[in-house]
Protein backbone atom coordinates (compact mmCIF):
# COMPACT_ATOMS: atom_id res chain seq x y z
CA UNK A 1 0.00 0.00 0.00
CA UNK A 2 1.28 3.30 -1.31
CA UNK A 3 1.69 6.36 1.13
CA UNK A 4 -1.36 8.35 -0.04
CA UNK A 5 -3.85 5.09 0.81
CA UNK A 6 -2.03 4.45 4.25
CA UNK A 7 -2.90 8.35 4.95
CA UNK A 8 -5.87 7.65 3.62
CA UNK A 9 -7.19 5.02 5.53
CA UNK A 10 -5.64 6.58 8.88
CA UNK A 11 -7.79 9.53 8.85
CA UNK A 12 -10.81 6.89 7.68
CA UNK A 13 -9.87 5.25 10.63
CA UNK A 14 -9.71 7.68 13.13
CA UNK A 15 -12.91 9.06 11.71
CA UNK A 16 -14.51 5.97 12.50
CA UNK A 17 -12.75 5.64 15.86
CA UNK A 18 -13.22 9.14 17.03
CA UNK A 19 -9.54 10.07 16.70
CA UNK A 20 -8.25 6.70 18.54
CA UNK A 21 -5.66 4.42 16.70
CA UNK A 22 -6.38 0.40 16.55
CA UNK A 23 -6.33 -1.08 20.25
CA UNK A 24 -6.94 -4.88 19.43
CA UNK A 25 -7.88 -7.41 16.55
CA UNK A 26 -11.47 -6.95 17.00
CA UNK A 27 -11.74 -3.56 16.30
CA UNK A 28 -9.71 -4.26 13.24
CA UNK A 29 -12.48 -6.92 12.64
CA UNK A 30 -15.05 -4.91 13.24
CA UNK A 31 -13.68 -1.85 11.13
CA UNK A 32 -12.89 -4.06 8.47
CA UNK A 33 -16.34 -5.56 8.86
CA UNK A 34 -18.22 -2.76 8.70
CA UNK A 35 -16.86 0.27 7.76
CA UNK A 36 -13.90 -0.53 5.54
CA UNK A 37 -15.38 0.38 1.64
CA UNK A 38 -15.16 -1.92 -1.10
CA UNK A 39 -13.45 1.16 -2.80
CA UNK A 40 -10.98 1.14 -0.85
CA UNK A 41 -7.01 -0.71 -1.18
CA UNK A 42 -6.91 -4.63 -0.89
CA UNK A 43 -8.15 -5.59 2.57
CA UNK A 44 -5.45 -7.78 3.29
CA UNK A 45 -2.94 -4.62 2.85
CA UNK A 46 -5.18 -2.58 4.64
CA UNK A 47 -5.59 -5.52 7.73
CA UNK A 48 -1.72 -5.43 7.74
CA UNK A 49 -1.34 -1.97 8.14
CA UNK A 50 -3.92 -1.49 11.21
CA UNK A 51 -1.51 -4.20 13.09
CA UNK A 52 1.19 -2.70 12.02
CA UNK A 53 -0.19 0.77 13.49
CA UNK A 54 -1.38 -0.90 16.52
CA UNK A 55 1.99 -2.76 17.58
CA UNK A 56 3.98 0.84 16.73
CA UNK A 57 2.19 2.60 19.74
CA UNK A 58 1.80 5.57 17.67
CA UNK A 59 -1.22 7.63 17.74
Amino acid sequence: MDAKATQTVRKDFLAWTGGFPPDSEMQIFVYMEYAHGADRPDADDVREMLRDWMNSGED
